[in-house]
Protein backbone atom coordinates (compact mmCIF):
# COMPACT_ATOMS: atom_id res chain seq x y z
CA UNK A 1 0.00 0.00 0.00
CA UNK A 2 1.29 3.45 -0.86
CA UNK A 3 1.68 5.70 2.18
CA UNK A 4 1.12 9.42 2.58
CA UNK A 5 3.20 11.71 0.42
CA UNK A 6 4.57 13.84 3.25
CA UNK A 7 4.58 14.23 6.99
CA UNK A 8 2.24 16.76 8.63
CA UNK A 9 3.79 19.91 10.08
CA UNK A 10 2.34 19.67 13.59
CA UNK A 11 3.64 18.53 16.96
CA UNK A 12 3.44 14.80 17.60
CA UNK A 13 1.62 15.28 20.90
CA UNK A 14 -1.13 17.22 19.09
CA UNK A 15 -1.42 14.75 16.21
CA UNK A 16 -1.85 11.88 18.65
CA UNK A 17 -4.99 13.60 20.01
CA UNK A 18 -6.72 14.15 16.67
CA UNK A 19 -10.18 12.82 15.85
CA UNK A 20 -12.53 12.92 12.87
CA UNK A 21 -16.13 12.30 13.87
CA UNK A 22 -17.43 11.88 10.32
CA UNK A 23 -15.64 11.24 7.05
CA UNK A 24 -16.16 9.62 3.67
CA UNK A 25 -13.21 7.74 2.22
CA UNK A 26 -12.49 6.99 -1.43
CA UNK A 27 -8.86 5.93 -1.11
CA UNK A 28 -6.99 3.46 1.07
CA UNK A 29 -4.29 6.09 1.59
CA UNK A 30 -6.55 8.16 3.84
CA UNK A 31 -7.19 5.19 6.10
CA UNK A 32 -3.45 4.53 6.18
CA UNK A 33 -2.89 8.08 7.43
CA UNK A 34 -5.60 7.72 10.08
CA UNK A 35 -4.08 4.43 11.21
CA UNK A 36 -0.50 5.70 11.18
CA UNK A 37 -1.22 8.74 13.35
CA UNK A 38 -3.77 7.12 15.63
CA UNK A 39 -6.63 9.36 14.53
CA UNK A 40 -9.91 8.26 16.12
CA UNK A 41 -12.43 8.40 13.29
CA UNK A 42 -15.81 7.28 11.99
CA UNK A 43 -15.94 6.38 8.30
CA UNK A 44 -19.40 6.56 6.75
CA UNK A 45 -20.55 3.87 4.29
CA UNK A 46 -23.76 4.31 2.30
CA UNK A 47 -24.05 1.01 0.41
CA UNK A 48 -22.76 -2.52 0.39
CA UNK A 49 -19.99 -1.84 -2.11
CA UNK A 50 -18.60 0.95 0.07
CA UNK A 51 -18.83 -1.21 3.17
CA UNK A 52 -16.96 -4.11 1.58
CA UNK A 53 -14.28 -1.91 0.00
CA UNK A 54 -13.65 0.12 3.15
CA UNK A 55 -13.55 -3.04 5.27
CA UNK A 56 -10.87 -4.45 2.95
CA UNK A 57 -8.85 -1.25 3.20
CA UNK A 58 -9.05 -1.35 6.99
CA UNK A 59 -7.89 -4.96 7.02
CA UNK A 60 -5.01 -4.07 4.70
CA UNK A 61 -3.80 -1.28 7.00
CA UNK A 62 -3.84 -3.65 9.96
CA UNK A 63 -1.68 -6.13 8.05
CA UNK A 64 0.66 -3.35 6.92
CA UNK A 65 1.10 -2.15 10.51
CA UNK A 66 1.76 -5.68 11.75
CA UNK A 67 4.53 -6.11 9.19
CA UNK A 68 6.18 -2.72 9.83
CA UNK A 69 7.78 -0.92 12.76
CA UNK A 70 4.64 0.70 14.16
CA UNK A 71 6.57 1.98 17.17
CA UNK A 72 7.72 4.84 14.93
CA UNK A 73 4.18 6.25 14.98
CA UNK A 74 3.80 9.45 17.02
CA UNK A 75 0.54 8.18 18.47
CA UNK A 76 0.53 6.82 22.00
CA UNK A 77 -2.61 4.77 21.35
CA UNK A 78 -3.85 2.46 18.62
CA UNK A 79 -6.08 4.32 16.20
CA UNK A 80 -9.77 3.68 16.71
CA UNK A 81 -11.36 3.62 13.25
CA UNK A 82 -15.03 2.67 13.12
CA UNK A 83 -17.37 2.14 10.18
CA UNK A 84 -20.89 3.51 10.25
CA UNK A 85 -23.60 2.44 7.84
CA UNK A 86 -26.87 3.98 6.72
CA UNK A 87 -28.94 4.85 3.67
CA UNK A 88 -28.16 8.49 2.87
CA UNK A 89 -31.20 10.63 1.95
CA UNK A 90 -29.74 11.14 -1.54
CA UNK A 91 -29.81 7.37 -2.11
CA UNK A 92 -33.32 6.56 -0.96
CA UNK A 93 -34.46 5.83 -4.53
CA UNK A 94 -31.66 3.29 -4.99
CA UNK A 95 -31.76 1.29 -1.76
CA UNK A 96 -34.45 -0.16 0.46
CA UNK A 97 -34.24 -0.68 4.19
CA UNK A 98 -34.11 -4.43 3.55
CA UNK A 99 -30.97 -3.86 1.44
CA UNK A 100 -29.31 -2.01 4.31
CA UNK A 101 -30.25 -4.40 7.10
CA UNK A 102 -27.39 -6.92 6.65
CA UNK A 103 -24.88 -4.07 6.99
CA UNK A 104 -26.74 -2.30 9.78
CA UNK A 105 -26.50 -5.54 11.73
CA UNK A 106 -22.70 -5.52 11.34
CA UNK A 107 -22.11 -1.93 12.44
CA UNK A 108 -22.27 -0.33 15.87
CA UNK A 109 -23.08 3.13 14.44
CA UNK A 110 -26.04 3.97 12.17
CA UNK A 111 -25.51 6.75 9.67
CA UNK A 112 -25.29 8.92 7.97
CA UNK A 113 -29.07 9.04 7.72
CA UNK A 114 -31.61 11.86 7.72
CA UNK A 115 -33.36 14.24 5.35
CA UNK A 116 -32.20 16.69 2.69
CA UNK A 117 -34.15 19.57 1.16
CA UNK A 118 -31.42 21.15 -0.94
CA UNK A 119 -29.15 18.70 -2.74
CA UNK A 120 -31.60 15.99 -3.83
CA UNK A 121 -34.92 15.73 -5.63
CA UNK A 122 -35.97 12.55 -3.80
CA UNK A 123 -39.52 13.20 -2.51
CA UNK A 124 -39.61 14.07 1.17
CA UNK A 125 -42.16 11.34 1.96
CA UNK A 126 -39.77 8.69 0.63
CA UNK A 127 -36.89 10.14 2.60
CA UNK A 128 -38.93 10.16 5.80
CA UNK A 129 -40.03 6.53 5.38
CA UNK A 130 -36.48 5.23 4.97
CA UNK A 131 -35.06 7.52 7.64
CA UNK A 132 -37.73 6.53 10.14
CA UNK A 133 -37.14 2.83 9.52
CA UNK A 134 -33.45 3.32 10.32
CA UNK A 135 -34.19 5.48 13.37
CA UNK A 136 -36.50 2.78 14.67
CA UNK A 137 -33.86 0.11 14.08
CA UNK A 138 -31.16 2.15 15.83
CA UNK A 139 -33.42 2.86 18.79
CA UNK A 140 -34.40 -0.80 19.18
CA UNK A 141 -30.80 -2.02 18.90
CA UNK A 142 -29.31 0.78 21.04
CA UNK A 143 -26.91 2.05 18.38
CA UNK A 144 -25.85 5.72 18.15
CA UNK A 145 -26.85 7.63 15.02
CA UNK A 146 -25.13 10.13 12.71
CA UNK A 147 -27.65 12.61 11.27
CA UNK A 148 -27.82 14.55 7.98
CA UNK A 149 -30.16 17.55 8.25
CA UNK A 150 -29.47 19.84 5.27
CA UNK A 151 -32.43 22.23 4.82
CA UNK A 152 -34.67 19.77 6.71
CA UNK A 153 -33.51 20.67 10.19
CA UNK A 154 -36.99 21.03 11.69
CA UNK A 155 -38.29 17.80 10.14
CA UNK A 156 -35.33 15.77 11.40
CA UNK A 157 -35.75 17.32 14.85
CA UNK A 158 -39.41 16.29 14.88
CA UNK A 159 -38.48 12.73 13.88
CA UNK A 160 -35.78 12.10 16.45
CA UNK A 161 -38.03 13.27 19.28
CA UNK A 162 -39.97 10.05 18.69
CA UNK A 163 -36.85 7.86 18.87
CA UNK A 164 -34.82 8.55 22.02
CA UNK A 165 -31.19 7.72 21.33
CA UNK A 166 -27.68 9.15 21.20
CA UNK A 167 -27.29 11.41 18.16
CA UNK A 168 -24.49 13.21 16.38
CA UNK A 169 -25.68 15.99 14.06
CA UNK A 170 -22.97 16.20 11.45
CA UNK A 171 -21.94 19.54 9.93
CA UNK A 172 -25.01 21.48 11.10
CA UNK A 173 -25.20 24.72 9.11
CA UNK A 174 -28.42 26.45 10.13
CA UNK A 175 -29.05 29.37 12.49
CA UNK A 176 -32.36 27.94 13.68
CA UNK A 177 -33.08 25.04 16.05
CA UNK A 178 -29.50 24.86 17.34
CA UNK A 179 -30.60 24.96 20.96
CA UNK A 180 -33.40 22.47 20.26
CA UNK A 181 -30.89 19.86 19.14
CA UNK A 182 -28.62 20.66 22.06
CA UNK A 183 -31.55 20.39 24.48
CA UNK A 184 -32.06 16.82 23.22
CA UNK A 185 -28.47 16.04 24.18
CA UNK A 186 -27.18 15.78 20.63
CA UNK A 187 -23.48 15.84 19.87
CA UNK A 188 -22.66 18.42 17.19
CA UNK A 189 -19.71 18.18 14.81
CA UNK A 190 -18.05 21.24 13.33
CA UNK A 191 -17.01 20.90 9.69
CA UNK A 192 -14.45 22.50 7.39
CA UNK A 193 -16.53 25.58 6.52
CA UNK A 194 -16.14 26.93 10.06
CA UNK A 195 -14.25 29.99 8.86
CA UNK A 196 -16.69 30.87 6.07
CA UNK A 197 -20.20 30.05 7.35
CA UNK A 198 -21.55 32.29 10.12
CA UNK A 199 -24.22 29.76 11.13
CA UNK A 200 -21.47 27.20 11.77
CA UNK A 201 -19.47 29.79 13.70
CA UNK A 202 -22.46 30.65 15.89
CA UNK A 203 -23.02 26.97 16.64
CA UNK A 204 -19.33 26.53 17.45
CA UNK A 205 -19.68 29.15 20.18
CA UNK A 206 -22.77 27.50 21.69
CA UNK A 207 -21.96 23.79 21.84
CA UNK A 208 -21.29 22.64 25.41
CA UNK A 209 -17.80 21.26 25.98
CA UNK A 210 -19.09 17.72 26.44
CA UNK A 211 -20.99 17.67 23.10
CA UNK A 212 -18.38 19.21 20.80
CA UNK A 213 -16.89 17.21 17.90
CA UNK A 214 -14.92 18.01 14.75
CA UNK A 215 -15.09 16.39 11.32
CA UNK A 216 -13.52 16.58 7.89
CA UNK A 217 -16.40 14.88 6.01
CA UNK A 218 -13.63 13.51 3.78
CA UNK A 219 -11.22 15.01 1.26
CA UNK A 220 -13.95 15.83 -1.27
CA UNK A 221 -15.86 17.92 1.26
CA UNK A 222 -12.67 19.61 2.45
CA UNK A 223 -11.96 20.55 -1.16
CA UNK A 224 -15.50 21.86 -1.67
CA UNK A 225 -15.51 23.91 1.54
CA UNK A 226 -12.06 25.40 1.05
CA UNK A 227 -12.33 26.02 -2.70
CA UNK A 228 -9.30 23.98 -3.72
CA UNK A 229 -8.30 20.36 -4.04
CA UNK A 230 -7.04 18.67 -0.86
CA UNK A 231 -4.57 15.81 -1.07
CA UNK A 232 -4.22 12.93 1.35
CA UNK A 233 -0.97 14.34 2.71
CA UNK A 234 -2.85 17.53 3.71
CA UNK A 235 -5.52 15.71 5.73
CA UNK A 236 -3.82 15.89 9.13
CA UNK A 237 -2.97 19.55 8.63
CA UNK A 238 -6.61 20.29 7.75
CA UNK A 239 -7.77 18.79 11.06
CA UNK A 240 -5.17 20.81 12.95
CA UNK A 241 -6.22 24.00 11.14
CA UNK A 242 -9.85 23.30 12.03
CA UNK A 243 -8.95 22.89 15.70
CA UNK A 244 -6.96 26.13 15.71
CA UNK A 245 -9.83 28.07 14.14
CA UNK A 246 -12.28 26.49 16.57
CA UNK A 247 -10.11 27.40 19.55
CA UNK A 248 -10.06 31.04 18.44
CA UNK A 249 -13.83 31.18 17.94
CA UNK A 250 -14.62 29.56 21.27
CA UNK A 251 -12.18 31.83 23.11
CA UNK A 252 -14.07 34.94 22.01
CA UNK A 253 -10.82 36.91 22.12
CA UNK A 254 -9.56 36.68 18.56
CA UNK A 255 -6.74 34.34 19.62
CA UNK A 256 -6.59 30.77 20.87
CA UNK A 257 -4.72 31.75 24.03
CA UNK A 258 -7.69 31.67 26.37
CA UNK A 259 -9.85 29.11 24.55
CA UNK A 260 -9.28 26.53 27.26
CA UNK A 261 -6.65 28.30 29.31
CA UNK A 262 -2.93 28.72 28.83
CA UNK A 263 -0.99 29.37 25.64
CA UNK A 264 -2.40 29.02 22.14
CA UNK A 265 -0.67 25.68 21.56
CA UNK A 266 -1.85 24.35 24.90
CA UNK A 267 -5.40 25.49 24.16
CA UNK A 268 -5.44 23.72 20.81
CA UNK A 269 -4.08 20.52 22.37
CA UNK A 270 -6.71 20.71 25.09
CA UNK A 271 -9.43 21.15 22.47
CA UNK A 272 -8.07 18.19 20.49
CA UNK A 273 -8.13 16.04 23.63
CA UNK A 274 -11.65 17.21 24.46
CA UNK A 275 -13.10 16.40 21.03
CA UNK A 276 -11.31 13.05 20.97
CA UNK A 277 -12.79 12.11 24.37
CA UNK A 278 -16.21 13.24 23.23
CA UNK A 279 -16.03 11.03 20.15
CA UNK A 280 -15.13 8.07 22.36
CA UNK A 281 -18.16 8.88 24.52
CA UNK A 282 -20.42 9.10 21.47
CA UNK A 283 -19.19 5.72 20.25
CA UNK A 284 -19.67 3.98 23.60
CA UNK A 285 -22.53 1.46 23.81
CA UNK A 286 -25.89 3.14 24.34
CA UNK A 287 -27.43 2.25 27.69
CA UNK A 288 -30.33 -0.17 27.44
Amino acid sequence: MTGPASEPAAADDLISLLSDAHCHVDTAQLIAVQRKYGIRSVISCANGDQWRQTSRWLADTVRDNESSNVSDSPSNRTSDIRLSFGIHPWDVNSYRFADALPYLEQTAIVGEIGLDGEWTDVPLAQQIAVCEAQLDYASRTHKPVVLHTKSREREVLDLIRHYPNRYMVHWYACERWQYDYLDLGCYMSIGPDLQTDESVRSLARRIPDDRLLIESDGLESLSWARGREYRVDEYVGALVDLLRALAVIRSGTGTADTALGGTADAAVRALAALTCRNLAAFLAPVAR
